[in-house]
């Protein structure tokens, strides 16, 4: 939570909920979604996933209720081509035109363990967090 509060601090057009830290067992993407149009109304809602991540959508709690509650904007991902990939969301979705990057959040905390620089992959508010509380290190967090 602290991290993407961080990473998002300076545009004013994301905004970081704590929904699912106070939620007790398991949280589902279509329950926070929903909490969400309870709390904001009217307001368009954009939920943000990988490609890869779209290829698992069907297999999400009430994933037709998810595509109801927000739209869902698909970010590339190498090797995944979601059009090819989920025929049954391509007209439902909104593909954001991006480099496609190889990071995932696995990448970054094996960097950090093994010592590596994770300059440039993450934000450099992100990446002075993770240094400053020792996260990802061995016998760490």
């Amino acid at each position: 939570y602290q991290m993407v509060e961080l990473a998002i601090r300076d545009d004013a057009r994301f905004e970081v909920s704590d929904l699912e830290i106070h939620r007790p067992g398991l949280s589902y993407t279509v329950e926070t979604l929903t909490a969400l149009h309870h709390l904001y109304g009217s307001s368009s809602l954009f939920f943000i996933i990988g490609a890869d991540s779209l290829l698992e959508i069907d297999t999400w709690r009430e994933p037709d209720q998810v595509f109801e509650l927000a739209t869902i904007v698909v970010v590339p991902r190498p090797g995944v081509d979601a059009y090819k990939a989920n025929v049954r969301w391509r007209d439902q979705i909104l593909m954001v035109s991006s480099p496609e990057i190889d990071i995932s959040s696995t990448d970054i905390r094996k960097r950090v363990e093994a010592g590596q620089q994770i300059q440039y992959l993450v934000p450099h508010q992100v990446e002075a967090y993770i240094r400053e509380n020792g996260l990802y290190k061995s016998g760490g967090n």
